[in-house]
């Protein structure tokens, strides 16, 4: 089954508290070590991908985490979730593909939030039914 993506917005927009304390998405953004990386086997395919990004790293659980900030996580068989503060955003995806699949949702994932300019409205964004 090809990805399923849906939008949605930052915790404020959907909860009454934050559950992921601030210091922990900035250890998460800024933690992390790009040589590395580079160095495994997944940080090389995942900069393939981004061959225009210098600086891409991975943290804790997080797959790849973006010099901007973003971060996202991949799941076998194709699922992931990705993750942008400074947009207000989160992208997550659902399938029962491949790695390749989960690579493309990924890319796909970052040019939905870059093309979402300043933070999103209140309403998520359903791309895909």
């Amino acid at each position: 089954m090809p990805p399923r993506v849906k939008i949605s917005y930052s915790w404020s927009k959907v909860s009454k508290e934050q559950v992921v304390p601030d210091a922990v998405i900035k250890e998460i953004q800024t933690g992390g070590y790009p040589d590395i990386f580079l160095k495994g086997r997944y940080g090389t395919q995942l900069q393939e991908l981004f061959p225009d990004i210098n600086g891409l790293t991975n943290r804790f659980q997080w797959d790849i985490v973006f010099p901007d900030g973003d971060f996202a996580k991949l799941g076998v068989g194709g699922q992931g979730l990705y993750v942008s503060r400074a947009k207000g955003a989160v992208v997550v995806w659902f399938s029962t593909g491949t790695q390749d699949d989960e690579h493309a949702a990924l890319v796909l994932g970052r040019t939905i939030v870059q093309g979402l300019g300043a933070k999103m409205g209140t309403q998520p964004v359903p791309l895909h039914a």
